[in-house]
């Protein structure tokens, strides 16, 4: 909804994290990286099946194609572009 505005203090990563806690998945924030933004949100995903299923959800969910294989092999790495920001939190 447009009429979501982010809270005070938090970032659409925060958000994001509670989001897919509260769905149950084991989502964590990485480095902030809000010194250096980037254009459009990134997936790295993993090569099991698991990652590779969980990869797909989430390309729909966030609007992203993947960008290479996560650094772990097994994990789903979201990285938040300033696509999806201005998308789900717009500013007045």
């Amino acid at each position: 909804s447009n009429a979501f505005k982010l809270p005070a203090g938090q970032t659409p990563a925060s958000i994001e994290v509670q989001l897919l806690s509260d769905l149950g998945w084991n989502a964590m924030l990485g480095p902030d990286h809000r010194a250096m933004p980037i254009a459009h949100t990134q997936l790295l995903v993993g090569t099991t099946i698991p990652a590779l299923a969980s990869g797909r959800w989430m390309g729909d969910y966030f609007g992203a194609l993947a960008a290479g294989p996560s650094a772990a092999g097994t994990l789903v790495q979201v990285i938040l572009g300033e696509d999806y920001t201005r998308r789900v939190f717009p500013t007045p």
